[in-house]
């Protein structure tokens, strides 16, 4: 679940999302990653959750791409964000 997203144009765009991933009821395999969502495949109600920030830097005219992924933070199950 994206809970926040920005852009930011510097020497290229750097696209930052705060994204909560969690352990769900599916099982590996299960579902097809194009069909994939949140209305498909639940959220465990007692799983692990944890909060990350994803950002990416794009520079379409040097081909250029960088990914960073920092874990802000575990997410207790009944805690709401």
């Amino acid at each position: 679940m994206v809970l926040k997203a920005q852009t930011q144009v510097v020497a290229g765009t750097i696209y930052t999302f705060e994204i909560l991933f969690g352990e769900s009821e599916c099982k590996k395999g299960q579902i097809d990653l194009s069909n994939l969502s949140s209305a498909n495949c639940q959220l465990k109600p007692n799983g692990s959750r944890a909060l990350y920030k994803v950002s990416l830097l794009e520079k379409p005219w040097q081909n250029y791409e960088q990914f960073n992924v920092e874990k802000l933070r575990d997410v207790s199950a009944g805690e709401e964000l």
